[in-house]
C-alpha cells in the first residue's frame, strides 16, 4: 500500500515542480533523472529538499479540486460566505451540495484534495525523521514545514468536516504514514482530538526555523505558529489559551502569512468568484454592509446602462460620477485603499447581477491564510466573555481603524442591534456586534463555517449539513468508519 501510494505521490510532485517558475534547474541536476526516481531513492538527504518543494506545491496550486486555494474557496461556498451563481439564482444557498447526490459522494474530491495535502506533508516528517541530516539548513526548513502544514490540514480537517448530518459528530477521518505503511486505516476522529494533534505538531514546528525562501513567511515563523494555534483554542472555547497565544501571535502591522500563488494556476478565488467567473459570488449581506458603511468598501463595475447597478450610486465608476473614478482607475487611487469589503459587480448570465469578491482582483494575487486582525478579534472576543467590553472595544478598533473605518464607541456595543442581513442573526449586543466584524474581517479564511455553529448561525435550517459531510467512499471503504 505505500508503495502504491507514495509512488503516486512522487507523480504528483513531479508534474507541480515542473510547473514552478522559481525552482530553475534542480530537478535536472540530480541522478538518478527525476522522472524515473522510485519510492526508496527519495530516502536519501539529496531529495528532501526536491519533496519539500513538491509539498508547498501541492499546497499552493490551484486547480479543481486541488489545493489550499480551492479548499477556501469550496468552504465558502458551504458556509453562507458566498452563493451557488448570481444573486438571483441561488439566495438560499440551498442547491450547492444539499441537494445534490444522495450518496454523499459530490465532495469526494475535496476529502481527498484535504488528505493528499497533508499526506505529502506526513511523509515529508516521517522520510527526514529516518535520516541523518547535515545540512542543518534543509533539517530545519523540512521540520518547520512538514509540522506546519500538516498541522495546519488537521485544523482544516477539524473545522470544515462531519461525520452525522445533525451536526453534533465535527471531525474526520485520518490514517497516519504508519498505519498505512501496515496497510492498516485510520478512525473517526472528533474535531478536539485532531485540534490536539495539531497543536502538538505546530508546538513541534516552534524548535525550527524555515528560513526566508518561502517569502509567505516573512520572519514571522513562530508569530504564524502561535496564530493558529490561537485559533484552534478559541475552537475549542478554551478562551484563556486563545488568549495567551494571540498575544504570542502575529502583531499589528506584521505581514500576513500567506499561501504563495503557484504561477502555471490561477488564484481559485479570482478563478471561479471573482472577475473571471461566477460559479460563486458574495452573499447579498456583503453589498448591504457597504451600502450601510460606503467606509467598508467600493464597489467597482463594468456595467455601464444599468440603472439598478449598485456601482451606478455608490461609485460613479463610468466616469465623472461620485469619486470622480473612470473605469480605468479599477482598484488604484481608491479614497480607502485599505477597503474591508471590495466588490465587483457583473452582469451574469441571463441578466441577473452578481457581487463578487475583489479582495483577490487578479489571477496571480496570493492567499492570506492567517493574519493579525484575526488575532485582535480573537483578543475581542475573551474580553467580551470576560465582561471587559472596554477591552474589546480596543481590539474591535484597531481592526476597523486599519481598513479607514470609523471607531465605535461603547454605545455601539452594547446596544448593538443587527440588521436583517446581518451575519450576526438575532444576537445582540457586543458579542453579536463581534459576530458582524468577524464575518466582514475574516471573509473567506476558512473559519466561519465554524462560527456559523459556535453561534448557532446556521442558514439552512434542519436537515441540511451543517459541516462537509465525510464522503460515503470512505464510509464504505474503511472498516473502522460508520455513519450514524
Amino acid at each position: 500500500m505505500r508503495n502504491i501510494t507514495t509512488v503516486f505521490s512522487t507523480i504528483i510532485f513531479l508534474s507541480i515542480m515542473l510547473l514552478f517558475t522559481s525552482c530553475e534547474d534542480w530537478v535536472s541536476e540530480v541522478e538518478p533523472l527525476s522522472d524515473q526516481v522510485q519510492d526508496d531513492d527519495l530516502n536519501s538527504e539529496e531529495y528532501l529538499d526536491f519533496l519539500l518543494k513538491g509539498a508547498l506545491g501541492n499546497m499552493g496550486r490551484s486547480q479543481e479540486f486541488s489545493g489550499l486555494p480551492h479548499i477556501l474557496w469550496r468552504v465558502a461556498g458551504f458556509s453562507d460566505e458566498f452563493i451557488h451563481g448570481e444573486v438571483d439564482f441561488a439566495p438560499d444557498h440551498s442547491n450547492f451540495v444539499q441537494d445534490i447526490p444522495m450518496d454523499l459522494n459530490f465532495v469526494a474530491n475535496d476529502w481527498d484534495n484535504y488528505h493528499q495535502i497533508r499526506f505529502h506533508a506526513d511523509d515529508l516528517l516521517d522520510r527526514a525523521s529516518k535520516m541523518t541530516i547535515a545540512n542543518d539548513a534543509l533539517k530545519q526548513r523540512v521540520h518547520w514545514w512538514g509540522n506546519v502544514i500538516g498541522g495546519l490540514m488537521r485544523l482544516y480537517l477539524a473545522d470544515h468536516w462531519g461525520l452525522s448530518q445533525d451536526g453534533t459528530q465535527p471531525g474526520a477521518v485520518i490514517t497516519t504514514i504508519q498505519q498505512n505503511d501496515n496497510g492498516e486505516t485510520g478512525s473517526f476522529q472528533t474535531s478536539q482530538e485532531i485540534r490536539e494533534i495539531a497543536r502538538a505538531m505546530l508546538t513541534e514546528a516552534l524548535s525550527y526555523d524555515p528560513g526566508d525562501a518561502y517569502e509567505g513567511v516573512n520572519g514571522n515563523a513562530d508569530k504564524i505558529i502561535h496564530s493558529l494555534i490561537a485559533r484552534s483554542f478559541l475552537f475549542d472555547g478554551n478562551y484563556n489559551s486563545a488568549k495567551a497565544h494571540a498575544e504570542q501571535g502575529l502583531q499589528q502591522g506584521d505581514d500576513p502569512f500567506e499561501l504563495i500563488h503557484t504561477a502555471a494556476f490561477s488564484n481559485y478565488m479570482w478563478y471561479e468568484a471573482g472577475r473571471n467567473n461566477v460559479l460563486f459570488s458574495a452573499d447579498p449581506r456583503f453589498a448591504d454592509y457597504v451600502v450601510a458603511d460606503r467606509l467598508e468598501g467600493e464597489i467597482i463595475s463594468n456595467l455601464t446602462e444599468d440603472p439598478d447597478a449598485l456601482s451606478l450610486s455608490l461609485r460613479g465608476l463610468e466616469g465623472d460620477g461620485i469619486g470622480g473614478k473612470s473605469q480605468e482607475d479599477v482598484r488604484d487611487n481608491l479614497d480607502n485603499p485599505n477597503e474591508r469589503i471590495p466588490l465587483w459587480e457583473l452582469e451574469a448570465d441571463g441578466g441577473s447581477l452578481a457581487y463578487c469578491q475583489d479582495i483577490y482582483d487578479g489571477r496571480a494575487d496570493n492567499l492570506d491564510i492567517i493574519d493579525w486582525r484575526e488575532m485582535e478579534l480573537i483578543l475581542a472576543e475573551v474580553a467580551i466573555n470576560n465582561s471587559d467590553n472596554s477591552t474589546a472595544l480596543t481590539h474591535m478598533n484597531n481592526v476597523r481603524t486599519s481598513h479607514g473605518l470609523s471607531e465605535l464607541t461603547l454605545d455601539d456595543l452594547t446596544g448593538f442591534t443587527p440588521s436583517e442581513t446581518s451575519g450576526a442573526g438575532s444576537t445582540t449586543g457586543a458579542m453579536g456586534l463581534l459576530i458582524e466584524e468577524r464575518d466582514k474581517t475574516l471573509w473567506m479564511k476558512g473559519v466561519r463555517i465554524v462560527d456559523q455553529k459556535r453561534f448557532d448561525l446556521w442558514h439552512l435550517g434542519d436537515n441540511t449539513w451543517s459541516y462537509i459531510p465525510i464522503p460515503d467512499s470512505e464510509i464504505l471503504n474503511n472498516p473502522n468508519v460508520t455513519r450514524p
